[in-house]
Order: structure tokens, then sequence, then C-alpha cells
């Protein structure tokens, strides 16, 4: 199976326009992968692996 990654580079010029917006794509980001992260740990252990 072929994988595809690809990696996009983007610059913001209007930075107090959208600055208040990606705070809360980080914020909202951060909190996914914890709950996440929280689970897949809950998970593993109990089927004691890692």
């Amino acid at each position: 199976m072929l994988n595809t990654t690809r990696s996009y580079v983007a610059h913001i010029t209007n930075h107090q326009q959208v600055r208040d917006d990606l705070d809360q794509c980080g914020f909202s980001a951060s909190k996914l992968w914890n709950v996440a992260r929280y689970y897949s740990e809950q998970w593993w252990n109990d089927d004691g692996e890692r």
C-alpha cells in the first residue's frame, strides 16, 4: 500500500485578524489530543499492551 504525506507551508499576513480563531483552533486540537491520549492509554492498560 502506498501512503502519501503532504506538507503545506503558509504565511499569515493578517495575523491580528485571525489570531483569536487560530488560538481557538489550537486549544481545540490540544483538547482532542489529550482526550485521545487518555482513552488510548486506558485501552492499552486494560489490554495489558503498550
